[in-house]
């Protein structure tokens, strides 16, 4: 377990080095000593194209479902590997997987290292399928429905 002035000198490192610190931090035990976690927002951020998933016909969600995805990339932002960590069938795995493999991503550093991130979707139904949405829609969406709620039932009073 790296201690806390350990971390601070991976941060430091990393500033120095020309990586961007927010959002960055070295994973403890990798294969590679130049590998580095990127937080999701960060990553999303990074994302210069991507064709949304699209949901397989052989799935119909009864209610909301999670697709979790490690992706891989280069500091120049080449897509090095997408790994499927939680999807609600292998389907809808496949599905993603195949999507993320064409998403493009503008450069994440300067350091010549390699970033690891987590990417989270949300299944969510609808009338003639599902969509899907990333947190920060699942979170506006959740607002919207509150307010709406809000709205009616004051409108009832």
């Amino acid at each position: 377990m790296r201690t806390r002035r350990a971390n601070a000198w991976i941060a430091i490192g990393a500033l120095l080095s020309g990586a961007p610190a927010i959002g960055l931090t070295a994973t403890e035990g990798s294969l590679h000593n130049d590998q580095y976690r990127i937080e999701e927002p960060v990553l999303r951020s990074r994302v210069i194209s991507g064709v949304p998933p699209v949901i397989p016909s052989s799935f119909r969600p009864n209610t909301r479902a999670v697709t979790v995805a490690d992706v891989e990339l280069l500091s120049d932002g080449t897509l090095l590997a997408v790994e499927i960590l939680e999807a609600p069938s292998p389907d809808v795995a496949r599905a993603f997987r195949a999507a993320l493999l064409s998403w493009k991503f503008r450069p994440v550093g300067e350091v010549n290292a390699r970033y690891v991130g987590k990417l989270t979707f949300y299944i969510v139904p609808s009338h003639e399928s599902a969509r899907v949405l990333s947190p920060d829609e699942m979170f506006s969406s959740e607002i919207s429905s509150a307010n709406a709620r809000k709205s009616a039932s004051n409108t009832k009073r």
